[in-house]
């Protein structure tokens, strides 16, 4: 059986892993808009690996701004015609 962790012990798992996500945090930032968009359009290119069977039919204003970003318009042409709520 192991052993509880200390206070401190914690303290500073958080603490490293709060420099794990700045890290991240300031990699993401650095990013291109269209690199972004590039590793969105990979994820959902991916989509066949999972189980969608559960999935729901999912919000129809993300869905046509999806189509949108598919069709290669820019994304400040998308949210200048239709706001996101």
């Amino acid at each position: 059986m192991s052993r509880r962790s200390t206070k401190e012990e914690l303290r500073s798992w958080l603490e490293r892993w709060e420099i794990v996500n700045q890290r991240t945090r300031d990699e993401n930032r650095a990013l291109s808009a269209e690199e972004k968009l590039r590793r969105i359009s990979d994820l959902m290119e991916s989509a066949h690996v999972f189980d969608l069977s559960r999935r729901e039919s999912g919000d129809p204003i993300v869905r046509e701004l999806w189509h949108r970003l598919r069709a290669g318009m820019s994304l400040e042409t998308l949210l200048r015609r239709r706001p996101v709520r």
